[in-house]
């Protein structure tokens, strides 16, 4: 009987731990579950620290524009958004998490509740379930709802999105992966509509809107291995920007007479394009000459200034340009700092280019010149490129290509 006792005894213990009793009180209940919502929101703030302190730069490092909202705004949809994305709420079965974020748009437009931050959360949401499911398919749900709501909602409403650089660029990325470009050129026909006046602070985060918006569609046909209709689209681009005077005109100074209105993201974009694909870019010369005009003499990337792009034009090809770049000191400095933390497929683009402008210097009789951008490239890229065995141009020359991954 002792044994017996004894052993229910000991069953019941284990039974309350497996399964303990429940609070014998209302009272005693409440303060069970506040315990338990205290101990959740510590975890929770451990793993997703609230932002009390908005950073003024978004998390690629771009600045956030003033028109993004309230920085309590912009702390919730950060923190949401930190949240989507733990471990725990996602799921290796594609099937399970795929329309949520199409359905909550509907849900949120159907009851008028659609605004910037929320909105971000959705978009960050339908990135996540893509990356688990694998890819979009052919579901387009949710790009054309989110294109639906901002031609629908009012004009405050579509312009702080449109200002709003994350929310903006992460449904552009969205539509890119789509490949959506008549919603991309619908957005930008909404921004070429709003007119821009000068003296106002906001004509420029318009500007690069437009700009934005632009280097995405020439993305596009970048993507279809067609640099020339993207080039047509980024002289299209310009022209309209100087000539309906969204932008006032600075001259260019290198080639004195011609004037530009820098839309950096898209420079640089069609630069980087043109020197990845060298001699084979496929645009024409009258179109390259007229790109000239609009390319930026020094950018925050300087590989992806007019320089470089010289050495590829189609015609009449020059290093000139990149030998008077590279010869001052600040410029070389630094190109050769931002190389050491740029890819290896950047590094490697721009090391090619500078081994070209160095083969043409050579083959127009400009030695000296060919010189220096051989000993320039050997120099910044040790890794690729063995030392100098030779005073003789064309064989260290050769002996430095045939280092040039393929």
């Amino acid at each position: 009987m002792k044994t017996t006792t004894a052993l229910l005894s000991h069953v019941q213990k284990l039974l309350a731990r497996l399964h303990p009793p429940s609070p014998p009180t209302a009272e005693e209940g409440q303060q069970l579950l506040k315990v338990l919502q205290s101990s959740f929101r510590k975890q929770l703030d451990a793993e997703h620290p609230h932002p009390f302190k908005p950073s003024s730069k978004d998390t690629s490092g771009h600045d956030i524009p003033a028109g993004r909202g309230s920085a309590p705004l912009w702390a919730t949809s950060h923190h949401f958004g930190s949240v989507l994305a733990h471990p725990i709420l996602a799921s290796t079965d594609g099937t399970v998490t795929k329309h949520n974020a199409a359905r909550s748009l509907d849900r949120l437009i159907a009851e008028s509740q659609a605004d910037v931050a929320r909105l971000i959360v959705l978009l960050q949401q339908h990135k996540r379930e893509l990356r688990v499911s694998g890819g979009l398919g052919n579901d387009t749900a949710f790009g054309n709802k989110l294109d639906d709501w901002m031609n629908s909602t009012d004009r405050q409403s579509r312009e702080s999105f449109l200002l709003n650089d994350l929310a903006l660029r992460s449904a552009l990325d969205i539509f890119v992966k789509e490949k959506n470009e008549i919603i991309l050129w619908s957005w930008l026909c909404l921004v070429y509509e709003r007119k821009l006046i000068h003296a106002q602070l906001t004509s420029k985060k318009w500007l690069h809107v437009e700009d934005y918006l632009v280097s995405r569609l020439m993305g596009l046909a970048i993507q279809r291995h067609d640099l020339d209709d993207a080039a047509q689209q980024f002289l299209h681009a310009c022209r309209y920007r100087e000539s309906s005077g969204r932008a006032n005109p600075s001259l260019h100074t290198s080639r004195p007479g011609l004037q530009h209105t820098l839309m950096t993201n898209s420079a640089q974009r069609l630069a980087s394009a043109i020197i990845f694909h060298r001699n084979q870019h496929g645009i024409s010369a009258e179109a390259f000459d007229d790109l000239m005009k609009y390319l930026p003499e020094w950018t925050p990337n300087p590989t992806t200034s007019d320089a470089f792009c010289m050495v590829y034009h189609p015609s009449k090809p020059s290093a000139d340009l990149l030998y008077d770049f590279l010869q001052r000191q600040s410029a070389a400095t630094v190109l050769s700092e931002r190389q050491k933390s740029a890819r290896p497929t950047s590094r490697r683009a721009t090391m090619t280019a500078i081994l070209d402008a160095s083969k043409l210097s050579l083959g127009q009789k400009k030695k000296s010149q060919a010189s220096f951008l051989l000993d320039f490239a050997i120099d910044n890229y040790p890794d690729y490129l063995p030392p100098r065995q030779t005073d003789a141009v064309e064989p260290q020359l050769e002996t430095s290509f045939n280092f040039v991954p393929g």
